[in-house]
């Protein structure tokens, strides 16, 4: 089992964290992706049950005297975090069977991650700048406690789906927001049915 082989304590909440290119070349900007990883690094400081599971795209785009660079460095170094990037290479392991066994995925907005993770079953949120992604013009931002702009909103949304959603609630917001948009089955085999579509040429 995955989680033996990662010596994960049993009283541990994993959180899975999968961020998105940052500065040149990136997705997010240096300031946008310093406040996500800082973001990020208090929130599994605020409660020393939280185990992260770090899958990055990698520092190589970073300076090395950037305040991203300090940041990424002091998450991949903290004595409960797990830096996925290298059993993934070593051990075959795929991003999804790190999303499976968290308790809570918290995915960088324009990755496929938080999509992933919630049509999978998975309690997610959602990183997404209020500058280019906090407006009401996206429809994720309809979804609630989905889209987390702030470390305020990223605690707040944390605290729901780890300690107060029950499971029928989560079937309830799958229902009703992640199956009209994102997954009609929300199975986690979507990526099976593709596989078979294109088997079949249909």
């Amino acid at each position: 089992q995955l989680k033996v082989k990662l010596n994960i304590p049993a009283d541990k909440i994993i959180i899975g964290f999968f961020d998105t290119g940052i500065g040149r070349m990136g997705m997010f900007t240096e300031e946008e992706g310093f406040r996500m990883l800082s973001d990020v690094l208090r929130l599994l400081e605020s409660n020393d049950n939280y185990y992260l599971l770090y899958k990055s795209r990698g520092d190589s785009n970073l300076s090395k005297n950037s305040k991203v660079k300090f940041i990424f460095d002091k998450l991949i170094n903290h004595k409960r975090v797990f830096y996925v990037n290298k059993f993934i290479v070593n051990n075959y392991y795929s991003p999804q069977h790190f999303m499976g066994i968290s308790d809570l995925v918290v995915g960088a907005f324009v990755s496929s991650v938080p999509m992933e993770a919630v049509a999978g079953g998975v309690r997610t949120v959602c990183y997404a700048p209020p500058e280019r992604f906090g407006s009401g013009k996206f429809i994720l931002n309809t979804f609630p406690r989905f889209c987390a702009r702030n470390y305020a909103e990223m605690e707040e949304f944390s605290n729901y789906w780890l300690n107060h959603c029950s499971e029928e609630e989560f079937l309830e917001f799958q229902n009703k927001y992640i199956k009209k948009y994102v997954d009609s089955h929300c199975d986690g085999k979507a990526l099976n049915r593709l596989y078979e579509l294109l088997k079949n040429g249909n």
